[in-house]
């Protein structure tokens, strides 16, 4: 298979070369065309740290042609419908199931250690609330409570109750999170959209940690919530940063049973 990729971080540096090692070889020209997750973080430009210029999404879809197969991770539905339309395709590998799953080990490892590095105490015995409960959700209560931590989650799924009542883990509802919030020192979310509202940021508790491990929107104001003196650490692609080798031979993973079911 000839490919070419385009943007991304370290994950792509160690992807082209994981490539290449098993006989794949970079062509500008290739068929299958490789994007960055986020594909993009402003909705103009490709996410693209390691390119000295930036590369517009606009230039992306004039330079698609019929046949063309991209691959990319959290694919605006805008760029998907101009792709198509274009009269190539687009997968989105961070959609598998799969993916999501081994994908939310590395972030949950990283959230774990900002955690620690950025407190004064032990996270055995500390309060910690984690916002939503999917994929992510579930690997870093798991790997907080394994510490020691004293860790509830909230979710709006029945599903995700029953698993965190098997889990022997207490939840709320989301909808109820502004009469809980306050107890949490630590708080976590993995939700991509507003959960934390300024009636709620009014209600947290002195001192509160609150580490965002989803994608725009996010679960809070960054501004808002830091006048009024909550610390917030925003913690996007974590699996790059703590573990980029790791993260890379999943996207190969997530790309090529792509390949398989579809191309095969």
């Amino acid at each position: 298979m000839q490919f070419k990729i385009m943007g991304g971080d370290k994950r792509f540096e160690i992807l082209e070369n994981l490539l290449i090692e098993n006989g794949h070889m970079p062509d500008d020209n290739a068929r299958f065309i490789i994007l960055p997750l986020p594909l993009t973080r402003d909705g103009e430009t490709l996410n693209a740290p390691r390119e000295k210029h930036k590369i517009k999404l606009s230039d992306i879809i004039l330079a698609a042609d019929e046949g063309d197969i991209f691959f990319g991770g959290l694919v605006p539905s805008d760029f998907k419908a101009k792709i198509l339309a274009a009269g190539a395709v687009i997968y989105d590998y961070n959609a598998l199931d799969r993916f999501a799953e081994l994908n939310a080990i590395p972030t949950a490892e990283g959230a774990l250690a900002i955690a620690v590095n950025a407190t004064d105490y032990s996270l055995y015995g500390a309060k910690c609330l984690i916002s939503g409960y999917g994929k992510i959700g579930k690997v870093l209560a798991k790997y907080l409570k394994s510490l020691g931590a004293l860790v509830t989650v909230s979710a709006r799924k029945q599903s995700d109750f029953d698993f965190a009542e098997k889990e022997n883990i207490p939840y709320i509802h989301s909808k109820d999170i502004a009469a809980h919030v306050a107890d949490f020192p630590l708080i976590f979310n993995t939700v991509p959209c507003r959960i934390f509202g300024a009636d709620v940021i009014d209600l947290f508790s002195k001192n509160t940690l609150y580490i965002e491990l989803a994608s725009k929107p996010y679960g809070i104001d960054f501004e808002l919530a830091k006048n009024k003196g909550v610390e917030v650490i925003n913690a996007p692609s974590l699996p790059a940063i703590v573990a980029p080798k790791t993260a890379a031979k999943n996207i190969y993973k997530a790309i090529f049973h792509i390949i398989r079911e579809e191309f095969s």
